[in-house]
């Protein structure tokens, strides 16, 4: 891809769009941007061009460079949005892991060697403290 094209930002990933459209035509989550960089292009006008570099994975995955004015404003809300991405990440794994713990901490030591309807209820009761765990995302 190359010519105009306008980099959007939004809190769960970034996309392309030609300018005067109003949406974009292709979008990455988050978990998808490898990496980015800010480059200096050198120019010693009063205007400093910048370039900002992205590179995204996966079926669409692209390496794009974008000359802006505003290189620094677009660095600091990637950041922004992959420390966000990085945080709801961790808080979810840590969720996770304590509901897992939960059931193992909650359900007896030893299993009913029978089939019988004690065994039937302890498998329901398992279940049901895993379906609480996900309810509480």
């Amino acid at each position: 891809m190359s010519g105009d094209l306008q980099l959007a930002i939004f809190s769960h990933g970034v996309g392309l769009a030609k300018p005067g459209m109003a949406s974009c035509f292709v979008v990455w989550p988050v978990a998808y941007i490898r990496q980015y960089l800010h480059e200096s292009t050198g120019s010693t006008g009063r205007t400093k061009t910048t370039i900002v570099s992205l590179e995204t994975f996966g079926d669409r995955g692209r390496y794009f460079q974008f000359r802006t004015q505003k290189g620094a404003e677009i660095i600091r809300e990637l950041k922004g949005i992959v420390e966000l991405w990085s945080a709801r990440k961790a808080v979810l794994s840590i969720q996770q892991s304590s509901a897992k713990h939960d059931i193992f901490r909650n359900s007896p030591s030893k299993m009913p060697h029978s089939r019988g309807a004690r065994g039937t209820s302890l498998v329901n009761s398992m279940i049901s403290n895993l379906n609480f765990s996900e309810k509480e995302y």
